[in-house]
């Protein structure tokens, strides 16, 4: 593409004129970016991530044609955060928003605007004008009112708490009849999420799916589950089984990507795409005695991550990366995509492409004054303010079982530090940049939708948050 193209697509209200005259060129990389986000999917129940089980066909053999990225952590274990991270580039002491139940004033709704005086924006924000944006999402933490919808010229969200997957690609495949690209689509899934409960959810055709066995057994015992856990909504739970409903949820949710993988071929769009495939945290199922998620444990925190794009060799990619990360290095497989201000703004990098020294991820969790964690060169510092931190040797201890705080005074002294100038660093970001999200009048249809999903009022205590 020439600079003189290049200039006028980055124009806003210009590049839809121009790109659909035709005639353009032919060399020209991919002319749409689709996200797909599946909610609580841990990256360890996936076949393509070592799982015993074929809990998601369709998804590993997307991952099978993609780049696939072993070390991508959340930076927070809760959706609405997790998700404002991948859409703004930035970790959430930055941009603002540290939970499910904060959301924007009723004024900044009505605009369903997230920016605060321009300084701080959603990706689509920054591509407005420039490409179409679609957002199609499944439930109530990522709906308009807590500002993910921000600068999407089209959104569409369920009317009560949740809808299942292939609902939301009927309205997908209804959007792609008349948008054949450029655009950037958001697809939001919500099938693997909880509670779970024999006879309620998955529904039982999906319950009975998978059953105690040895290899589960195996994958149990490794990873020192206990032999009963509670929560909110478990009671003396087993993992065994809530592990069996949680990979009959995931088996809904893969039967929903598989339809949207064939519709986007069937609509002509799949090979002109970086698609994108991830989750924005991962669930505890009991391990370490947590039910569900909002804490900074692996299981919690490690997210699949698959890109998929052409000229973009199909692999597997071990470099310790976030999910701010994600963005800015599926916009380098798309160098003629319009990017807008957005990687100004991000704090995330172009893992295939930039140097940025030892890579170093920042987690948070919320417990009380909130729990903060620090991954760098094979280990992890775990810091608990009014708590006792914990120091973890990921590389040889990747189930988090042996603490090494003691042991190792020095190097643990040393990430507390970092971790303690990392935090301070954010929220001076956050003072820069602003935000109006606010966790005060929560509309209380949306606190019940939350409710509903399992979620409680300080979230670190519910099993399916």
């Amino acid at each position: 593409m020439n600079q003189l193209l290049r200039l006028l697509i980055s124009l806003p209200g210009l590049a839809l004129a121009i790109t659909s005259c035709g005639g353009g060129d032919e060399s020209a990389g991919p002319r749409n970016l689709i996200v797909i986000t599946a909610d609580t999917l841990r990256a360890d129940h996936l076949g393509s991530y070592g799982y015993h089980r074929e809990t998601a066909p369709n998804i590993d053999a997307f991952a099978s044609e993609s780049l696939v990225f072993e070390r991508c952590q959340a930076p927070i274990a809760r959706t609405t955060p997790s998700h404002f991270s991948l859409m703004t580039g930035l970790y959430p002491l930055e941009h603002g928003v540290s939970s499910n139940f904060m959301q924007l004033p009723e004024a900044e709704q009505k605009r369903h605007a997230f920016r605060s005086e321009g300084a701080l924006g959603t990706f689509a924000e920054a591509i407005g004008g420039a490409v179409h944006t679609a957002g199609f999402v499944s439930a109530a933490p990522v709906k308009r009112i807590t500002g993910l919808a921000s600068g999407f010229e089209t959104w569409s969200e369920p009317k009560q708490t949740r809808r299942p997957g292939k609902r939301t690609n009927r309205a997908v495949f209804d959007w792609l009849i008349d948008h054949q690209g450029p655009f950037f689509l958001w697809v939001h899934y919500m099938d693997a999420h909880g509670p779970y409960q024999k006879g309620g959810y998955p529904p039982e055709s999906y319950a009975g799916l998978f059953d105690m066995e040895d290899g589960l057994e195996e994958f149990l015992n490794r990873r020192e589950f206990p032999e009963r856990f509670s929560g909110v909504h478990v009671q003396d739970a087993q993992p065994g089984p809530m592990s069996n409903l949680y990979d009959g949820s995931i088996r809904l949710l893969d039967e929903a990507v598989g339809e949207l993988f064939s519709g986007l071929k069937e609509k002509g769009v799949w090979e002109d795409s970086v698609i994108v495939f991830l989750s924005d945290h991962g669930q505890g199922l009991g391990q370490h005695g947590y039910a569900g998620h909002g804490d900074v444990w692996e299981e919690q925190l490690q997210v699949p991550l698959m890109i998929k794009a052409p000229g973009l060799a199909p692999g597997r990619n071990d470099t310790l990366m976030s999910i701010i990360d994600v963005l800015p290095t599926a916009l380098s497989l798309a160098p003629d995509f319009p990017a807008g201000g957005f990687l100004e703004q991000a704090r995330g990098v172009d893992v295939l492409g930039e140097t940025r020294g030892t890579p170093t991820v920042f987690g948070m969790g919320g417990r009380d004054e909130g729990t903060f964690s620090m991954s760098a060169e094979g280990w992890k510092y775990i810091h608990r303010p009014g708590g006792v931190d914990s120091l973890f040797y990921l590389a040889q201890d990747p189930f988090e079982l042996k603490d090494l705080i003691d042991t190792e005074p020095e190097l643990a002294a040393s990430m507390r530090s970092r971790l303690l100038d990392e935090i301070e660093a954010q929220r001076a970001v956050y003072e820069e940049l602003g935000s109006r999200a606010s966790a005060s009048g929560i509309d209380p249809v949306h606190l019940e939708e939350l409710r509903a999903l399992g979620y409680t009022g300080d979230e670190e205590s519910s099993d399916s948050h």
